[in-house]
Order: C-alpha cells, then sequence, then structure tokens
C-alpha cells in the first residue's frame, strides 16, 4: 500500500492463521489530533485494502490516547474558507471504513474524541482498554456532528442513549460504552493485541465472499435518504461557522492547547 502521511504508520503484519493492515496514528505529541490531510489519507487507505490481500485492516495509535479528534488549528483554517468541506471530509471517512474491502478493527486506548469517534462508528469491531474513553464534545464547540453520527449511534445504541451522549458531549466510559453495544470488547490493555488478532483469525478462516456481502449489507442499511443527510449536515456544519459561535469556541478551546 503506497499511501504516506507524516502521521500515519502503515505496515502489513501476520497473524497466527491470517494478516491484516496495520495502521496506527502517529501523531503522539497532539494525543493524535489528526489535520485534514491526514484524514484524507486515511480515507486513501480504506479505499486501497484490497480483498484477498489481508483479512482485516486494523487501527490504532500511538501514545497514551487513541485520537483526540481534528486538529482544531487546521479546522479553524478551512472553516474560514468553506466549513462544509469539514463535513463532507467527515462523511467521507465514515463512508470509506464502512465500504472498505476488508473488517475494519479499531483498537483504542486512553480517549477516543471526535474523528477517533467516527473511526469506531464505522467499524466492524472495537476492541477497547478497560481504561479508554469515547466522547462527541462536538456540541461544546457548538459544531453539529457530521458522519451520520445521528442515524448510526441511534442505530448502535438506541435513541436514548444517543441523545444523552451527543446532547451533553459528556466522557462515556469502557464499561458503559460496551453495555449501550458501542464497544464489541473491553479487554485489560496489554490484551489488546491478542484480542485483534482473535479477530483477524476469526475473518481469516470464515468465508471472505460472505463477509464481503454482509458488510455491503451493513453499509447499505445504515442510512435512508443518504443524500439528503448528507446535504443537511453540510448546511448545519457551515451554518455553525457562519452564523452561530463555532468559530469562537474553537479559538477559545485552542487557547488550552490540544496537546
Amino acid at each position: 500500500m503506497d499511501i504516506t502521511d507524516p502521521f500515519l504508520k502503515i505496515a502489513g503484519r501476520p497473524t497466527d492463521a491470517g494478516s491484516f493492515v496495520d495502521v496506527r496514528l502517529a501523531r503522539p505529541d497532539k494525543q493524535n489530533a489528526l489535520p485534514g490531510e491526514t484524514v484524507d489519507a486515511l480515507v486513501d487507505v480504506f479505499d486501497a485494502a484490497a480483498a484477498g490481500e489481508a483479512d482485516a485492516l486494523v487501527v490504532s495509535g500511538d501514545g497514551e490516547n487513541f485520537c483526540v479528534g481534528a486538529d482544531l488549528a487546521d479546522l479553524a483554517s478551512e472553516a474560514d474558507e468553506d466549513p462544509a468541506r469539514i463535513a463532507r471530509r467527515v462523511q467521507t471517512l465514515v463512508d470509506a471504513v464502512r465500504s472498505c474491502p476488508v473488517p475494519v478493527v479499531v483498537s483504542v486506548h486512553g480517549r477516543a474524541l471526535g474523528v477517533g469517534c467516527h473511526l469506531c462508528l464505522g467499524a466492524d469491531v472495537v476492541v477497547g482498554a478497560t481504561s479508554a474513553t469515547w466522547g462527541f464534545p462536538e456540541v461544546a464547540l457548538d459544531l453539529p456532528v457530521t458522519g451520520y453520527v445521528v442515524p448510526l449511534l441511534t442505530a448502535q445504541i438506541g435513541e436514548r442513549r444517543a441523545r444523552d451522549w451527543l446532547l451533553t458531549g459528556r466522557t462515556v466510559g469502557a464499561e458503559e460504552a460496551e453495555h449501550a453495544g458501542f464497544v464489541t470488547r473491553v479487554v485489560p490493555d496489554d490484551d489488546r493485541a491478542d484480542a485483534v488478532e482473535e479477530y483477524v483469525d476469526t475473518f481469516a478462516a470464515n468465508g471472505k465472499y460472505t463477509v464481503s456481502v454482509l458488510r455491503e449489507r451493513f453499509a447499505a442499511g445504515a442510512t435512508t435518504d443518504l443524500d439528503s443527510l448528507r446535504r443537511s449536515e453540510r448546511r448545519a456544519f457551515d451554518r455553525a461557522f457562519r452564523d452561530g459561535t463555532a468559530g469562537e469556541r474553537i479559538d477559545a478551546f485552542r487557547g488550552g492547547d490540544q496537546g
């Protein structure tokens, strides 16, 4: 896979019964806050994964946290030009995860926020450390969530929980996330690699055609009237900067520094 980005490490890894594409978010000094170009590169990684060359694609993070979201300095700069472009980027990322030719496993430790949660939202399997936390803090920045979060999260955890998580922006611990159905499996941090490889080996043993068909059906059934949802999310994101307080709130948050 010939994709390069300064904040991604990509390699092929063997397991006992199969293999996977190992994708690591590699900006630990910034808690793996991702600039737009890195999100675009991630999309390319998911699109380039070829069925038959690996049994799964695994995303994890270097340092103390999986991913604390988008790089706010980069986001603020882009928002000055075209806020809707940011919404399009996140939508494209979730689309790419869900339509990846091979199963996607996300391995989470530390914090997973914003884009970190979007990766989990689109994945087939989420393995979380017992100390991991998740959250959609966009509401505190006056940013309407994008990336089909409302329908996807509601489908995964139910409307009542989805309203709680999204309207408060609160942090959710591993036990709650697993109980709600957002996280597939919670294990001690030292056991995450073994748990991931168990899933890869299971995918390797199963029929690849049927796995691909099932994933297509899950992706197709995720939302209704997708084009309308895309347009609605982009308009809301654009207005958050042009008519709302998103820009001011991001500037204030950046004063505390992300990393």
